[in-house]
Order: structure tokens, then C-alpha cells, then sequence
């Protein structure tokens, strides 16, 4: 039992690695930006990521695992609770104050999340947490809150990171069209 704890943990860490990384590598942000392309952050869009974004995270999983002995209990459970937490992080719902408050010293909360979504980079750039917010404190990217209220601000990609309208294809196509930054 404390192995697959310790599995869990050591999994959740690893993914709030390669959420970083997505943030900071071009290639890697290119597929992950359509996640963010959602201007409207609700449930949904936990499930909405680019094909190839799907396949380099099952890679990185499967690689990881295999390398460190992770069990596959500790996997299974593992992407039950991060399933469940990330439709749970994304929900476009108020948590009330007296309970987001203390909760987002362990787990990710919409609100803290919700930043992460920002279309500020400076704010998008923080809380890339799945489930527990003890690695974006450890490791200073966590932000309490953003420059506005939630409730005032805006989501999905900056100008300069659109790439077309936001149409199936537009997204599939995405990471292989130059931006208008670049």
C-alpha cells in the first residue's frame, strides 16, 4: 500500500513535470497550446487535447513506469483520480471561500486552475499542478490568484498564439502553423 502512495505521488510530480516542460519547450507547447485554445474553461476541456499531445504523454508514462518500477495499481489509481480531478479542476463552478481557501494548500482547485487558463502568459505560466498544488509551492510557480477576479478573467490563447478560428481543423493543424509571434 505505501508503494502505491508513493507511486501516486511520484506520478502526480512527474505530470506537473511534463506540464511545465509543455509550457516551455516549443515544440511540446505548440500540441499542448490547442488545450488551452478553449476560451470557455469548463469540464470539457480536460478532455480537450491535440492527438499527438495524448501520444507523447502516454510515452513519457509508459517510459517512466517501466524505468522505475512504477506498479500498475499505482497507475490505474493514479489515472482514476487524475481523470476525475482534472474534470473537477476545469468545472466551471465557485467553490465557496471557506473551502477553496484551505483546500488549495493540498489539491487544485478550479479558481487555481482557472489562472493556469489565463490569457495573461505571465499567470498562464503558473499552477500546472494535476492534483496537488505542493509542487508549484516547491518549486515557485504557484500564483493564489490572478491579476482580476476569476470571475473577470479572460481565457484561451493570446493573440499572438492563435494560429485560426477555433474549428476542428484549425486545431488538428495548430502545431504545424507558424504563429503570429514566431
Amino acid at each position: 500500500m505505501v508503494t502505491i502512495l508513493i507511486s501516486v505521488i511520484l506520478l502526480d510530480f512527474l505530470l506537473y513535470a511534463l506540464h511545465r516542460t509543455s509550457h516551455a519547450v516549443g515544440w511540446l507547447w505548440r500540441i499542448h497550446a490547442i488545450h488551452h485554445s478553449d476560451e470557455q474553461v469548463t469540464a470539457i476541456t480536460a478532455l480537450f487535447h491535440h492527438p499527438m499531445e495524448t501520444l507523447v504523454a502516454f510515452a513519457f508514462f509508459l517510459f517512466v513506469s517501466v524505468v522505475l518500477g512504477i506498479p500498475a495499481a499505482g497507475l490505474v489509481i493514479y489515472a482514476f483520480a487524475a481523470a476525475a480531478h482534472n474534470a473537477f479542476s476545469h468545472a466551471n463552478i465557485k467553490l465557496p471561500k471557506w473551502f477553496d481557501q484551505p483546500a488549495r494548500y493540498v489539491i487544485v482547485t478550479p479558481d487555481v486552475h482557472r489562472t493556469h487558463h489565463s490569457v495573461r502568459m505571465d499567470e498562464g505560466n503558473t499552477n500546472f499542478g494535476q492534483i496537488l498544488t505542493i509542487w508549484d509551492r516547491l518549486f515557485g510557480t504557484y500564483l493564489d490568484n490572478p491579476s482580476v477576479s476569476c470571475e473577470a478573467l479572460t481565457t484561451g490563447l493570446p493573440l499572438s498564439e492563435r494560429t485560426g478560428p477555433f474549428t476542428f481543423t484549425t486545431l488538428l493543424l495548430s502545431p504545424f502553423v507558424r504563429r503570429r509571434s514566431e
